[in-house]
């Protein structure tokens, strides 16, 4: 499953920069190419490639390890947040994957959500992959919003927004095992930031 995923995210990350290229062409009269956004391009994929070499490797070490049980997991999700109530909260090891869910409301339309997926064991490993994304050089937009690759809490993240529901939306891996996924309605990315910074998801890396 990972070998799989990786293959097709190097493919991805090709096909971004090759459509970057072709735009950049489009817009010169004289159809020449710039030499620095080439090396540029070639550069981002060769760190892709790295990257999805490296979280291979890891996926590897991963999958021999014992997932996080569902109390330990649990007490990862405070039962408040940024002075808002944890609204709902699940944990489940479905298809041999430890995952935990917990949303924080201020109102109908307002509000946070974290979830916590352990890529250790058979099952979680396959996720690890993803990992190899948040190291790529990625930037796209459209007329729904953007996402884009940025530092986040000391680590690397895929960071994207829609303005049609206007969410944030922050993935990023942690302690090189525990997939992170957090998102915020109607709200700034400060407020994402600081609600992400109230869980001390530093911890995680003491887990066994």
């Amino acid at each position: 499953m990972t070998n799989k995923f990786l293959t097709a995210a190097l493919v991805l990350s090709i096909s971004i920069f090759s459509c970057k290229g072709g735009k950049d062409k489009d817009a010169n009269s004289n159809e020449t190419t710039d030499n620095t956004s080439i090396t540029d391009k070639i550069e981002n994929v060769s760190k892709a490639a790295e990257a999805m070499n490296e979280a291979t490797k890891q996926a590897e070490v991963l999958k021999k390890m014992q997932p996080i049980n569902g109390d330990a997991l649990k007490a990862y999700f405070k039962e408040e947040a940024l002075g808002l109530k944890r609204t709902s909260f699940s944990v489940s090891s479905a298809m041999a994957i430890s995952v935990g869910e917990a949303t924080y409301t201020k109102d109908d339309t307002t509000g946070f959500k974290i979830n916590i997926s352990d890529c250790a064991g058979e099952g979680g490993s396959g996720l690890y992959g993803l990992s190899a994304i948040s190291e790529m050089k990625i930037e796209t937009e459209n007329d729904n919003g953007y996402e884009k690759t940025i530092d986040f809490m000391g680590t690397k993240a895929l960071k994207s927004f829609q303005k049609n529901n206007s969410k944030y939306t922050v993935t990023f891996v942690t302690a090189k095992r525990f997939l992170i996924v957090m998102e915020g309605t109607n709200c700034s990315f400060e407020n994402l930031e600081a609600f992400a910074k109230e869980f001390g998801l530093e911890r995680l890396s003491n887990e066994k």
